[in-house]
């Protein structure tokens, strides 16, 4: 078996200063047991949990809540 590839300290720090300055993180929280039943949907519907958790905020937040989980 191959070994795997080891990330230098320099790399990994170079990595994070890039998706800082190139991206934008949100974290979101849901209720206790909600996170079960997002991942459930968005297996269902072939999606990730990730498009799930934006479907349901685009949804509330743009007035579309008859959509939710379509």
């Amino acid at each position: 078996m191959p070994e795997e590839a080891k990330v230098s300290k320099a790399q990994q720090k170079a990595v994070n200063k890039y998706v800082k300055n190139n991206y934008d993180r949100i974290n979101v929280t849901f209720p206790k047991g909600q996170k079960e039943l997002i991942k459930a949907h968005a297996q269902k519907h072939n999606e990730s949990v990730n498009i799930q958790s934006l479907q349901i905020y685009w949804c509330k937040y743009s007035k579309n809540v008859n959509k939710l989980l379509v």
